[in-house]
């Protein structure tokens, strides 16, 4: 608890060094799928939400700029999330999709 209050009190991560070329392409392409085979549309606030995944990472592991495991383990949570809301057929055309991201 003392080391959650801490980090929220006086951590800021710094996503300056992040890859956010790849999170806009993962984006578009989340949302031409999900209009194409017709499941729940991605929006900017599930953009924003991988953003603040990323920035809890960081502030889980007491650090003040993002990592590429940060990057890594905010992605697959957003991904993960994403896909579960997601209808089972969407979801299993998805699952094949992105198994490699």
């Amino acid at each position: 608890m003392k080391y959650s209050l801490f980090a929220l009190k006086n951590l800021k991560p710094n996503l300056k060094y992040i890859n956010h070329e790849l999170i806009s392409n993962l984006y578009v392409s989340f949302r031409k799928e999900t209009v194409f085979e017709g499941g729940i549309k991605i929006s900017l606030i599930n953009l924003e939400s991988i953003f603040r995944l990323i920035e809890s990472s960081t502030r889980i592991h007491l650090r003040e700029f993002a990592t590429t495991e940060d990057f890594s383990i905010g992605l697959f949570t957003f991904i993960n999330s994403f896909l579960k809301i997601q209808p089972f057929s969407i979801s299993k055309v998805l699952k094949l999709k992105y198994k490699k991201a």
